[in-house]
């Protein structure tokens, strides 16, 4: 038995405690999961498995490749890693609480009150304690202890290390079915209706993501994005939704620039530089100064070449027009920029780039700048100069029909929004990037059994109401590629 400082406290229905432990006292390092204090739920099921039956699960599955890949990891490398308080359950009998002893004396040389929920707490191995809530981050410590080559990781006193244990026990005569149901609706107060931070929070807030960092330094320093005043006023990115709405100024939204931004710098001449780009594990630790800025430099790059092929794109007073699918073609200044829709920014516009950085571009250029790839704003513009061969006029082939869909619910009218269709709006966004790089294709590359599967694909991408319709279509993109000027 081992004894642990403790306090107890009550809320609502529950007596639980409030416990200081080390990472040593949760699992035995014989590796033989009988002599743990802590039990999973395939631990105590008879043949090693989650119960048959759903109202005896009492945890959710363990995802093992994530605790031993992404979590012990992070216990490993982490020099500020920090886990929240984990919450387990006794269940069986109520643990021993005693007192601490602290004379009166004490308590009124420090204004306070009786002490008595303040002591220490036995743990009883005979009995079995659940883990209600951090089964994954316990299970990375199971995991670091019992694997050799993680074990070879540890640095002194690694279990040593504090961690707070929230400890919710049977009341008195309660009969363990009753507690069972409602240890369960406390395993869904905890885990079901806990908010986690959203994707915008999680890019304001991340200091060792080198996308959520660039992200933020754009908006801060880049010439496109910069905004003197307060950041939720800043006209140029909406840094609460990822949607935009029509008729608003913003060029982006948060979220989707860090999508954007995390494609373009997965390309080929930053991942032979740096294979880790593509790990998620690499997110987890702060690069160096010098690689943050050679990143920030890239993306800023290609941004302001991008701006500078589409000026249109960095007026706030003409963006605000440039987001209307419905109005007629010969409305003036009205159009729907592809490059001012959240989605299609990231799966077209964002894969182009990056398609034109790694076709047009070098690594050996890269790697014989001073600064390694940092381009010239001379070399990204041309790279991006394909870019300038396309309408993106979303109302026009051949982005109507195939993103631009007609959801109109009277027969004879017009209603042309990005939505689901019969085919999803991914779907179709993939089928248009592909037209588009057939589009951009100025070296004559595509075969004729390319053109007719590309064919094919695209138009049982589109929605059509006949199959004349469908052929008329990719008739007008054929029209469009034999009328391309790629000077």
């Amino acid at each position: 038995m081992t004894w642990h400082p403790a306090t107890k406290i009550q809320m609502s229905n529950w007596e639980y405690f409030s416990i200081k432990m080390q990472f040593a006292d949760f699992f035995n390092v014989s590796g033989n999961d009988g002599d743990d204090l802590i039990s999973f739920q395939t631990d105590i099921t008879p043949d090693g498995e989650m119960p048959s039956v759903l109202d005896n699960w009492l945890q959710r599955k363990i995802n093992e490749g994530r605790a031993k890949k992404e979590i012990a990891r992070y216990l490993l490398d982490r020099k500020d890693a920090f886990f929240s308080s984990i919450v387990i359950a006794c269940l069986g009998d109520i643990p021993e609480f005693r007192p601490a002893e602290i004379e009166q004396s004490e308590l009124d040389d420090l204004e306070l009150m009786d002490l008595q929920d303040l002591g220490f707490i036995r743990f009883d191995r005979s009995q079995k304690y659940m883990v209600l809530d951090g089964q994954h981050r316990l299970f990375a410590i199971k995991s670091i202890i019992e694997d050799q080559e993680l074990r070879e990781e540890m640095t002194p006193g690694f279990l040593d290390q504090g961690l707070n244990v929230l400890l919710v026990n049977k009341g008195s005569g309660e009969d363990y079915s009753d507690f069972k149901e409602k240890y369960r609706r406390l395993f869904t107060s905890l885990n079901r209706y806990a908010k986690s931070t959203n994707k915008e929070t999680n890019i304001i807030m991340d200091e060792d993501d080198i996308f959520a960092i660039i992200t933020r330094k754009m908006i801060q320093d880049s010439k496109i994005f910069k905004f003197d005043g307060k950041a939720e006023n800043n006209p140029h990115i909406d840094i609460d939704t990822k949607a935009i709405s029509q008729g608003a100024t913003y060029l982006t939204s948060l979220a989707t620039l860090y999508d954007v931004n995390a494609i373009i710098l997965q390309n080929q001449i930053v991942k032979t530089i740096n294979p880790m780009i593509v790990e998620s594990a690499y997110l987890m630790h702060r690069p160096p100064d010098a690689d943050i800025n050679f990143y920030y430099n890239m993306v800023d790059g290609i941004w302001n070449a991008l701006i500078g092929h589409f000026p249109d794109l960095n007026d706030v007073d003409k963006r605000v027009d440039m987001r209307s699918p419905n109005e007629p073609l010969d409305s003036e200044g009205k159009m729907d920029h592809l490059f001012l829709r959240p989605k299609p920014q990231i799966q077209i516009m964002a894969k182009l780039i990056r398609h034109l950085i790694e076709s047009r571009l070098s690594t050996d250029e890269a790697m014989d700048n001073d600064e390694i790839g940092n381009f010239s704003p001379e070399q990204y513009s041309e790279a991006l100069k394909p870019l300038t061969w396309i309408d993106w006029d979303m109302r026009k082939p051949p982005f109507m029909n195939l993103i631009l869909v007609n959801n109109a619910t009277e027969p004879g009218e017009i209603n042309y929004v990005m939505t689901e269709g019969a085919t999803s709006a991914n779907q179709r966004m993939a089928a248009a990037y592909d037209i588009c790089l057939f589009l951009i294709d100025d070296k004559d590359s595509y075969q004729p059994r390319a053109i007719t599967r590309l064919s094919a694909t695209a138009r049982g991408a589109g929605e059509f109401n006949t199959q004349n319709d469908a052929n008329e279509w990719w008739e007008k993109i054929l029209e469009i590629k034999n009328n391309m000027n790629y000077d």
